[in-house]
């Protein structure tokens, strides 16, 4: 083990006997507009980027990550764009405790917009979801990056 019964499965993007994993997340990701990410590790000092972090690039949608101190720094370094220019990220700076306060702050400033504000802020960063869309989907991002 580990047996390979197929070239291709149900899980990578673009197979082409089925797309089972992507069609099935687009089902419910018509749904909701901003995925709010629980990666794996959230103290200390790491970067681990999981299936956690790629699905909102997979499904084009925005993301807030709860995860490692610097996370979306080193995201940046990568070559993704994160939605700093949409609302305050500066989250990421801190340690746990804090981190997990900014977010919940964060998603309460969110909640308070109206459905048009928040509607005209989806289609204003369109062009940063394509970007990370077909940056993961090339494979050219970065995969060296420099601790802080």
């Amino acid at each position: 083990l580990p047996v390979a019964h197929a070239d291709i499965d149900d899980y990578t993007p673009g197979a082409t006997l089925t797309d089972g994993y992507t069609a099935q997340t687009k089902k419910v990701y018509i749904n909701f507009l901003i995925e709010v990410v629980a990666e794996t590790f959230t103290s200390g000092d790491c970067f681990f980027v999981t299936e956690k972090t790629v699905r909102p690039m997979l499904m084009k949608k925005p993301f807030i990550v709860f995860g490692s101190k610097n996370y979306l720094e080193y995201l940046r370094q990568m070559g993704f764009r994160t939605f700093g220019d949409f609302w305050d990220e500066t989250y990421d700076g801190y340690y746990v405790a804090d981190r997990y306060v900014k977010i919940l702050k964060l998603i309460d400033q969110l909640a308070s917009k109206s459905v048009d504000e928040l509607e005209s802020m989806y289609w204003d960063m369109q062009y940063t979801l394509d970007h990370n869309y077909d940056l993961l989907m090339s494979g050219k991002f970065k995969r060296k990056i420099v601790s802080l």
